[in-house]
């Protein structure tokens, strides 16, 4: 089935900006890398993805996945700079039970 010109501008203009969805990719990219270095937490990057879903925002889809792998990359620059036990402790606290994103980062 092919889409008319007009179906296919009413999906786009459905679908949520990559603007709108910046903030949710850096988190997700965030727990990405967490979940990769952070050897003494648990991360719950898959509840990132199923709320970036329930959105309607696929972070391993054009046009999202350009901004998650973005911040991902600058996020691993980070971690080159500071080191692991500093990254997982600011992102513990971004992401620890009662944080400002709470939930999705435990102490092992």
């Amino acid at each position: 089935m092919k889409l008319t010109k007009a179906a296919a501008i009413s999906l786009a203009l459905l679908a949520p900006s990559v603007a709108v969805a910046q903030p949710l990719m850096e988190n997700i990219a965030a727990l990405a890398v967490a979940s990769r270095w952070c050897k003494d937490y648990t991360v719950d990057v898959e509840s990132g993805l199923k709320l970036a879903l329930s959105e309607g925002m696929n972070p391993l889809k054009s046009p999202y996945k350009q901004a998650f792998e973005e911040a991902k990359e600058k996020l691993e620059g980070v971690l080159a700079k500071v080191g692991v036990n500093r990254f997982c402790s600011v992102t513990y606290e971004r992401y620890k039970p009662g944080g400002p994103v709470p939930g999705f980062m435990v102490k092992n």
